[in-house]
C-alpha cells in the first residue's frame, strides 16, 4: 500500500490520476519563495505588461504549518514537496506533537520527526534523473525540504549531507561552504563551516561529479546522460539579480542555471523533475525593498 507522501508524489508526476493515460514526462515545479499576489501585480506594474504566468492555468493549496498562524519556509515547502503538513522549521519530517494547533487533531498528521517522501524521491523511484536550482544556500529551507530530512532548518551542515547522499543529478545555488571542512579541521578549507571534518566536495569527486563555481564554467559544462553537476557559486547566497552585474559578475542568472540544468536532465530518456526557487523574493518582502 502507498503512503500518503509517496502517493503525492507519483500523483504529481502523473502516474497515480483518475486518468492513467495522461503521464508526465518532466516535471518542473517554480517557487518564487515568498511571492503573493501583491508582488505579481507590483511586477506588472513595473513591467509595463502581463507576466508569463498570467496566461497559465492556475490553482492554489494550503502550505500552513502545525503550531503556527505565521508560516515559515520549512513547513511551507514541505506541504509542496510531501503533501504533508509539519512544524516551525522541520524540513520534510513529520510535526511535533506538544504543540499542534487546535484545528489539527493529531491522528490526521504523519508520524513525529519520521521522514516524509518527497516528489523528488518519488521521480528517484520512477528512475526519473532530479535536479535543484536556488539563488539562495542550496542547504536553505526550501531546497533542503525536497532532498534531506531534519527537525530544523538551521542544521545546514547535515542537510548538505543528505543532499550529497541523495545523489541527486544536478545542482546548482549557493551555499559552497556547507560542503568544505570548518577551521578546527585538520583538512580545513577556506570559508568551510563543517565540523565533522568530512570533505564533501571530494566525496562528489569521487562519485563522479562534475563541479563548477563561476559562470564561465557552467558555461562550458556539456550536457550528456547520466551527468552529475553540482555548482556552488557563492560561500553562501547568490546575490540579488538587480545587483549581479555590480557586485558578482561571476555569479550566473537563476535563468542560465535553469537553462544548464533542463539540457542535462533532458538527456535521460525516462524524464526528470526538478525544482528551481527564486530565493529573494521573500527577503525583498521582508525588507520592504521593491528593486
Amino acid at each position: 500500500m502507498l503512503t500518503k507522501p509517496i502517493f503525492y508524489a507519483l500523483f504529481c508526476l502523473g502516474l497515480a490520476s483518475a486518468q492513467p493515460a495522461r503521464r508526465f514526462k518532466n516535471v518542473i515545479m517554480l517557487i518564487p519563495d515568498g511571492c503573493n499576489d501583491s508582488v505579481l501585480s507590483l511586477a506588472r506594474w513595473y513591467k509595463k505588461e502581463n507576466l508569463a504566468i498570467d496566461g497559465m492555468n492556475r490553482g492554489s493549496m494550503t502550505s500552513y504549518m502545525t503550531n503556527s498562524i505565521i508560516n515559515d519556509s520549512a513547513p511551507a515547502g514541505t506541504a509542496f514537496s510531501t503533501g504533508e503538513y509539519t512544524a516551525n522549521r522541520f524540513i520534510a519530517v513529520g510535526p511535533s506533537r506538544h504543540d499542534l494547533l487546535s484545528t489539527f487533531n493529531s491522528w490526521e498528521l504523519p508520524e513525529a520527526y519520521a521522514p516524509l517522501a518527497t516528489i523528488l524521491e518519488g521521480a528517484r523511484i520512477l528512475k526519473k534523473s532530479t535536479g535543484l536550482v536556488s539563488t539562495s544556500r542550496l542547504s536553505h529551507a526550501t531546497p533542503a525540504d525536497f532532498s534531506a530530512h531534519v527537525d530544523d532548518r538551521g542544521k545546514e551542515d547535515e542537510i548538505t549531507l543528505h543532499q550529497v547522499f541523495n545523489r541527486i543529478d544536478v545542482m546548482m545555488g549557493g551555499g559552497g561552504r556547507h560542503l568544505k571542512p570548518g577551521p578546527n579541521c585538520a583538512n580545513a578549507k577556506p570559508g568551510g563551516t563543517r565540523d565533522d571534518c568530512i570533505d564533501l566536495e571530494e566525496e562528489l569527486l569521487d562519485h563522479g561529479y562534475e563541479m563548477c563555481s563561476t559562470r564561465f564554467e557552467l558555461e562550458h559544462i556539456e550536457a550528456s546522460a547520466g551527468k552529475k553537476v553540482w555548482c556552488t557559486f557563492a560561500e553562501s547566497h547568490m546575490a540579488p539579480d538587480i545587483d549581479r552585474k555590480f557586485i558578482a559578475e561571476t555569479e550566473p542568472s537563476i535563468d542560465e542555471m535553469t537553462k544548464k540544468a533542463i539540457d542535462i536532465l533532458s538527456q535521460d530518456p525516462a524524464g526528470f523533475f526538478l525544482m528551481v526557487e527564486g530565493s529573494e523574493v521573500d527577503w525583498a518582502g521582508h525588507a520592504n525593498d521593491v528593486s
